[in-house]
């Protein structure tokens, strides 16, 4: 594992390796948490963030996939994911002006965020003002995996922690009940007000 995940080899290697660790872990059951223990045992998290840097596109997207699907319910890989900066990579990613980047970075997000052990990672990070922003991006399919996260971190009840971490998330929020209708109108106006019946807020 060690040996065909290293960002030096050749992607077409590293791309089936990925592959074939997402076909297992999406098996579910044993087969997870076989996958979990041996990427746990090889110290394969940090490996994978640094593939999520990858020049080769699928690459990238392959790495941010396996991050999220292995590391989530597994305690310690979702703390190595945060200590080796992996988050952060995917918060930075959001706003990038390459549709196809931020498209991969807000999918894991959205992925992620179904997680309880990935959410409060995704607060400290700081991902609220990004994902907000995405909300109103040009491109559907961002859009799209952009509401799938902030519905599941509305759900979460982790709006509001991490508009306490990120107060200038705010202003994307009140532009996100302005601009939108329906579920997502809904779901801002009741982060607004459990922000304004909270005194730390005042």
């Amino acid at each position: 594992l060690n040996r065909v995940l290293q960002p030096g080899a050749p992607a077409d290697g590293v791309s089936e390796s990925l592959e074939l660790l997402l076909l297992l872990a999406r098996a579910g059951g044993s087969a997870l948490s076989r996958v979990q223990g041996a990427v746990r045992e090889a110290n394969a998290i940090p490996m994978l963030t640094q593939l999520m840097q990858s020049e080769d596109g699928g690459v990238r997207q392959l790495a941010m996939r396996a991050v999220s699907e292995l590391s989530a319910g597994d305690a310690r890989s979702t703390d190595v994911l945060r200590e080796s900066g992996g988050v952060v990579l995917l918060s930075e990613s959001l706003l990038s002006p390459d549709d196809g980047a931020a498209l991969q970075a807000v999918s894991t997000i959205a992925h992620m965020s179904a997680s309880a052990a990935h959410v409060q990672s995704i607060v400290e990070n700081k991902c609220l003002a990004p994902l907000l922003q995405l909300l109103t991006h040009r491109s559907a399919p961002v859009r799209a995996e952009a509401e799938v996260a902030f519905s599941n971190l509305a759900r979460s009840g982790a709006i509001n922690a991490m508009l306490m971490q990120d107060p200038a998330a705010c202003r994307h929020l009140v532009a996100l009940l302005r601009r939108s209708g329906g579920v997502m109108q809904a779901q801002a106006a009741i982060a607004i007000a459990g922000i304004a019946a909270d005194a730390r807020a005042r």
